[in-house]
């Protein structure tokens, strides 16, 4: 079955060496970012979510894959959803995110 294109919109950017990520990271997006993440934009990686309004857990199941491929890759801000998200799950130390609100 070929991949559908995403039902919301994405967007993967660089700025001032920081990896940005903004919109859903859901199943119709995932994909996308786990293919950008494979081949780190910036090193050392480091992940802006502010931009984030959604994430499902194949959106988090595809954040914990990129952190084993590469176990330097750290958040260092996020939105609340994400934040929310990673703390209830425990994984906020886990990306490095312990002070995220």
């Amino acid at each position: 079955m070929p991949e559908q294109p995403p039902t919301t919109p994405l967007d993967l950017s660089v700025i001032d060496g920081v990896a940005m990520i903004s919109g859903e990271i859901d199943l119709s997006s995932a994909h996308l970012v786990a293919t950008w993440l494979k081949s780190p934009p910036v090193d050392p990686l480091h992940l802006d979510l502010r931009g984030v309004t959604f994430m499902d857990t194949l959106g988090l199941r595809t954040l914990v894959n990129a952190r084993r491929i590469n176990p330097t890759m750290r958040i260092v801000d996020s939105s609340t959803t994400v934040a929310k998200l990673l703390q209830i799950t425990g994984l906020n130390e886990y990306f490095g995110a312990s002070d995220l609100a």
